[in-house]
């Protein structure tokens, strides 16, 4: 805990807090270059890079196969869409209000 006037420790913070609750949500994250990265929120990192596990690459081009390729830290540089399946179906994935001020902080 801060004293009255200390800026609180990203571990203490609202953002954190509300990610933490998202952990082992299902996340979708395209990046400039058209790839869509589906996996399974494990962190984010002080820097503000997402981990996904368990994820699958889908390339842009037409045709592309579904890739597996396990871990993967996706840096907040190349986020063009950060969204989570709310469904839980991993088709409709809705990013919720209270998480794009968590994630753009």
């Amino acid at each position: 805990m801060g004293t009255p006037g200390t800026q609180l420790s990203p571990r203490a913070s609202p953002a954190v807090g509300a990610l933490s609750k998202t952990l082992d949500s299902l996340y979708r994250i395209s990046i400039p270059d058209g790839r869509i990265f589906t996996g399974q929120f494990v962190c984010i990192d002080p820097q503000g890079n997402i981990v996904l596990d368990r994820t699958v690459e889908l390339a842009p081009e037409p045709g592309s196969v579904p890739r597996d390729i396990g871990i993967v830290m996706v840096p907040k540089r190349y986020w063009v869409t950060v969204e989570r399946d709310v469904r839980g179906d991993g088709v409709n994935a809705v990013l919720e209000e209270e998480e794009k001020t968590c994630l753009a902080a």
